[in-house]
């Protein structure tokens, strides 16, 4: 780990069985999340993004089960923690914001009996103050009227509402670090944009951290300061987002740009779809979409390759300029 780093990721490699077999869902995933920084994350559905983010913090449900890795978070091995130890770090110093916020919110419990149990999960506090907590929260996400959606339950709000009382839950105990998996999914545009900047304006007004899940590239380039791309459960390509975008190394990320709807109307779709993450191919997982691809590229899985203090390409034929553009 570095000494910048809040969160470290090595080697993580998570697998779900399968009537037709072990899906191979992260495949030796290794990054860093540093101080301040908001770190995105992106790839086709099914690349294994969120199955990473769940790992990180002992979400994976069965027939998922972490195989092996190790997953650092202020020099704490969170993989090695008992349960008990684990929640109380999941919910005190690492936040969690889930796709669904109905998904994330009990229907049958009030949302004051929510935040309450949350808090006393890690602190003994009156109902009085747990309350008065609840409503400072539901203030600071920009919810006006805090007092009747507290007494109300998930069912009664919408969507918008639903994900800005899932956000003040997750930041309740001002966490170091925020994972945010898809958190706007479920949302129209405008409202997405206003959850984002609500999430993103908490992260750096302390000089928080965050880990981003998204397939908007446009997210990703408006918010965050790096990206790491996923490709079939592995990393292909991490920097920093200006230069990733302006200057793609991997075949893939510049597949991925190029997939972005363009102003004069022209979209590259992606052709090809992800290798059988049953039988996990032994070279390359994107060689049969690359047109550059070479024998090597079948034998042999190209290893994670740093560039520069802040790039790292995992290609054995890396773009140029020339290619690129």
């Amino acid at each position: 780990m570095s000494a910048q780093a809040l969160l470290s990721v090595n080697d993580l490699r998570v697998s779900f069985d399968t009537r037709l077999g072990e899906v191979h869902a992260v495949n030796g995933v290794n990054f860093e999340v540093r101080q301040g920084e908001i770190l995105g994350v992106v790839g086709e559905s099914g690349c294994g993004k969120s199955a990473t983010l769940r790992a990180i913090v002992g979400l994976t449900q069965t027939p998922g089960r972490i195989d092996s890795g190790e997953v650092r978070f202020q020099d704490r091995d969170l993989l090695a923690m008992p349960p008990r130890e684990l929640r109380r770090t999941r919910g005190r110093d690492i936040g969690f914001i889930s796709q669904s916020p109905f998904g994330a919110l009990n229907p049958i419990l009030s949302i004051e009996r929510q935040f309450a149990n949350i808090i006393r999960a890690h602190r003994k506090e009156s109902r009085k103050q747990c309350r008065a907590e609840a409503l400072q929260a539901l203030a600071s996400v920009g919810i006006a009227g805090p007092e009747r959606v507290l007494d109300g339950y998930a069912h009664e709000l919408s969507g918008g509402m639903a994900q800005r009382v899932v956000i003040a839950m997750a930041m309740i105990h001002n966490p170091l670090l925020l994972l945010a998996d898809e958190p706007t999914t479920a949302l129209d545009v405008t409202v997405q944009r206003q959850i984002l900047d609500l999430i993103t304006g908490l992260i750096k007004e302390d000089n928080r951290s965050m880990l981003l899940v998204t397939h908007d590239l446009s997210v990703v380039a408006q918010y965050c300061t790096r990206v790491m791309v996923m490709y079939a459960g592995k990393p292909v390509e991490i920097g920093s987002v200006r230069e990733v975008f302006k200057n793609p190394k991997h075949p893939y990320t510049k597949a991925l740009l190029d997939a972005v709807p363009k102003a004069d109307g022209e979209i590259k779709g992606l052709s090809g779809s992800l290798p059988d993450l049953i039988n996990y191919p032994v070279g390359c997982p994107y060689v049969s979409r690359c047109k550059f691809a070479s024998d090597v590229c079948l034998e042999r899985m190209p290893a994670m390759t740093q560039e520069s203090g802040t790039r790292a390409v995992a290609c054995h034929h890396q773009l140029v300029s020339s290619e690129v553009a």
